[in-house]
């Protein structure tokens, strides 16, 4: 029956479109792979030429219009298994009994093993309790005292031994170090080469541009005595960098303060003063320069 609601209402069920497809198998060869979903199925006789009408309950030809349609009353019928013959009927009973005598004869043969083995186990010894006098009715039995037997001269050793060796601290596991980022990786590069570093930079401009409330200074607000400050800072620091720069590779100036007057030209000569440095980590990286 095709669903009776939801998203698929109308539609065949997978059983029914499996039956069809068992169906036409019997005339063509269209072969269903194991696990395959609706939505494989259907691609499936896409594939092959036909589509399932719903309506009609049938798989309808595409690009082969000489085959018939098939419907789902034909395909039950095509699908229906043969009734066996009455030959067929006594083999498989014959069968059937060949297989339950074989099961009740290997279930013998287990019992068998079973009862062999416990014959094999030798059976405890029963200890019956020592008979009480009649002076010693009333009282509770008490069993004797186990007497270990006297420790050899090699025993004392090892428990002297064992009890004068210390235990080994173990140490904490040590946390795994931390990875580097790329600015971390530069400035240890940049130090290696006893030049300034990003955070040489930036500290010098907080601490200008930082107000006495603690909050910092926008680049417009910056006075003219502030900007030079920083610039004169900006051509110390280039002067060092450029020790290191080669004629191909160019000088590193990359927006000095002053050089920018407008208040966005002021902004980048502060912020994007840190090219400066990537370009010559990147020249250090590169070429590997002696150190000067």
């Amino acid at each position: 029956m095709p669903y009776k609601n939801g998203k698929l209402k109308g539609e065949l069920t997978i059983s029914e479109i499996r039956k069809l497809i068992s169906a036409h198998n019997k005339l063509t060869d269209i072969k269903i792979k194991k696990g395959s979903t609706r939505d494989d199925i259907i691609k499936l006789l896409k594939n092959n030429g036909y589509a399932v009408d719903h309506g009609k309950q049938s798989l309808i030809p595409t690009d082969r219009p000489r085959k018939k349609p098939i419907t789902l009353t034909q395909a039950k019928e095509v699908t229906k298994p043969k009734p066996k013959t009455e030959l067929q009927k006594q083999k498989s009973k014959e069968k059937k009994e060949e297989k339950e005598v074989q099961k009740k004869k290997e279930v013998r043969e287990i019992k068998k093993k079973v009862i062999e083995e416990q014959k094999s186990i030798p059976m405890k010894k029963v200890i019956s309790k020592p008979v009480m006098k009649q002076k010693d009715v009333g009282t509770q039995y008490s069993p004797p005292k186990f007497i270990p037997p006297p420790k050899s001269v090699k025993d004392k050793v090892k428990a002297i031994e064992k009890k004068s060796t210390p235990k080994p601290v173990e140490e904490p596991s040590k946390p795994p170090p931390k990875e580097l980022t790329t600015k971390e990786r530069n400035i240890i590069l940049l130090k290696s080469y006893n030049l300034p570093t990003y955070k040489d930079y930036d500290d010098f401009v907080n601490k200008i541009s930082t107000k006495k409330d603690g909050k910092k200074k926008m680049p417009s607000e910056l006075t003219k005595k502030e900007r030079d400050t920083i610039y004169e800072f900006q051509v110390k620091i280039l002067k060092e960098l450029n020790k290191y720069q080669g004629k191909t590779d160019g000088k590193a100036n990359f927006n000095p303060l002053q050089a920018n007057p407008t208040t966005k030209q002021d902004t980048d000569g502060i912020s994007d003063f840190d090219r400066n440095f990537d370009h010559v980590v990147g020249y250090l990286q590169k070429y590997k320069p002696a150190k000067k």
